[in-house]
């Protein structure tokens, strides 16, 4: 018995072909990707020798050395995985009778298989900025692969991982966020085992010891009321809140530190990020107003109508007046 494969498979691949007498089979190829390596599936014609039990396709990296074999049975078609993008293999068919004796290789098939492509990522959010250590810190990506599949990307603070997405919209929250300055990256994985960063992103996180906490309630010194009221009741996410805080001092004779509490659907980190502003705004002198900005986030796949509520909160030299202020945050 003898097997012979022909020259029948797309142009992208190079090959190599020497012909033997015996039976002709038809060669195919389909290509696909799995999980780190490229998949060959080969189709021949089967023989028509009554004594032919099986199929076996051999293989391997160098030409006349098959290091690997694959037993196809009795069917005429065979999948040959786990096989290396960028690397030539070198394929024969032999078939085998029941008592297990073998042919003759048939004409040597050499496929070149196309390199790599490694994927694209892009940390989306945060885009920069200052984030207060006390809320978790949300964090999105894109990533895609031109030739194959993303299998996860992983988030890092510094050299640090901090979460990790199989799926898209790829998000994580780092958590317990250390004061100081860092950079964040996204680290996306493709199905062939390649692995490409993002640009960093720098942000600095303020310490949450030395942040300004609210005061307890004191006995008002003076007849002082702060009020706040939202400048921009709705706004889209990526664009600025802006609250204005208002005395009831017409020409304050020296500045004053008027504390305030967040809260609302919205979380920080992830929705919205402070501006200069940890939980206190001051008020300077000879003026009557201060004004209280949240950066908010663009973030991939949220539906957005998050709520951000600004309240004052009591403090020495001042009593709360319209203590309340909401702004809705619209998807993007």
């Amino acid at each position: 018995m003898a097997v012979a494969i022909n020259n029948s498979m797309p142009h992208s691949f190079r090959n190599q072909l020497k012909y033997c007498s015996g039976l002709a089979l038809a060669l195919f190829l389909l290509c696909s990707h799995l999980s780190s390596a490229t998949t060959l599936r080969f189709a021949w014609d089967p023989s028509s020798d009554p004594n032919v039990a099986g199929y076996t396709v051999a293989y391997g990296t160098t030409s006349g050395q098959y290091t690997k074999s694959l037993n196809a049975g009795n069917s005429s078609n065979a999948t040959v995985a786990s096989l290396t993008p960028g690397t030539t293999y070198y394929f024969v068919v032999t078939a085998y009778n029941s008592m297990g004796l073998q042919s003759l290789p048939s004409n040597e098939v050499a496929l070149s298989l196309p390199p790599n492509v490694p994927p694209s990522v892009a940390l989306t959010s945060p885009q920069g900025g200052t984030f207060d250590g006390l809320s978790p810190i949300g964090m999105t990506a894109t990533a895609t692969d031109a030739d194959g599949t993303v299998v996860k990307v992983e988030f890092y603070e510094d050299a640090t991982k901090v979460g990790e997405a199989a799926n898209a919209p790829y998000s994580a929250s780092w958590s317990n966020a250390t004061t100081g300055s860092h950079v964040l990256t996204a680290l996306a994985y493709d199905d062939s085992g390649a692995a490409v960063r993002s640009v960093g992103v720098p942000i600095t996180v303020s310490s949450a010891t030395s942040s300004p906490t609210p005061s307890p309630t004191p006995t008002p010194t003076t007849d002082t009321k702060v009020k706040i009221q939202s400048m921009t009741p709705i706004i889209k996410a990526g664009q600025n809140a802006k609250f204005k805080i208002t005395s009831s001092d017409s020409a304050m004779a020296q500045s004053m530190s008027v504390n305030y509490a967040l809260s609302g659907t919205a979380k920080g980190g992830l929705n919205y990020s402070m501006s200069g502003v940890t939980g206190q705004i001051t008020i300077p002198v000879g003026s009557r107003n201060a004004m209280l900005t949240l950066t908010t986030l663009s973030v991939p796949g949220d539906p957005g109508n998050k709520t951000a509520t600004v309240t004052i909160m009591p403090g020495p030299g001042y009593t709360p007046g319209r203590a309340t202020a909401t702004v809705k945050i619209l998807g993007h």
